[in-house]
């Protein structure tokens, strides 16, 4: 009679399930941008997809504010501006969008478009993501580590996939098997 269980309501109104991906994937990293939530990764993912993907076009959308961490970078602007030579380094300048802070207007717009969203995360002080709990209410499937709590977000339902830490590799082949298997897309959107 002591315990009451209040869960964490998404702060974007629920959405409606979503079709299977053709021919283009939009990805959505939307955290603070701290290298230990693995935003490095889903950039590293993206010549992996390209390579298996040849035909299909894909966008990442990084939506977050710079912030150190447990890292080696010395200010905001240092890990910023690394970010930017690594997407130029791997050519990837018109396939990256470095979307900063984003409104409650454009965050459901840029969940709405997505067709994932990425959280490859070993933050040490990470909980229960809002950026999870939000995909989840617009039906978008998430790519993420086990990390704390974010194992029990996605439930007994499947809602995406549950990958190991800084494993670029691994978060390229769940979105290709779930992109290769439209009808397992739209029991994870839908769940």
């Amino acid at each position: 009679k002591k315990v009451r269980v209040a869960p964490n309501a998404a702060p974007v109104l629920m959405g409606t399930a979503k079709s299977a991906p053709k021919g283009r994937l939009n990805l959505l990293y939307l955290s603070n941008l701290l290298v230990e939530k693995g935003y490095f990764d889903c950039i590293d993912a993206v010549p992996h997809l390209q390579r298996r993907l040849p035909d299909v076009e894909i966008r990442l959308t990084l939506a977050g504010a710079f912030l150190l961490g447990a890292d080696e970078y010395q200010s905001v602007g240092d890990l910023k501006g690394v970010t930017e030579k690594r997407i130029r380094y791997m050519g990837l300048e018109s396939t990256i969008e470095l979307a900063g802070v984003v409104d409650k207007e454009r965050k459901v717009r840029l969940l709405d478009e997505a067709h994932f969203v990425l959280l490859p995360t070993y933050y040490r002080n990470e909980g229960q993501p809002i950026s999870i709990i939000e995909a989840l209410s617009r039906g978008t499937p998430c790519i993420v580590t086990a990390w704390r709590g974010i194992g029990d977000m996605l439930g007994p339902r499947e809602c995406g996939t549950i990958i190991p830490p800084q494993t670029p590799l691994a978060i390229a082949d769940a979105i290709i098997d779930l992109y290769n298997d439209p009808e397992r897309y739209e029991a994870c959107s839908r769940n």
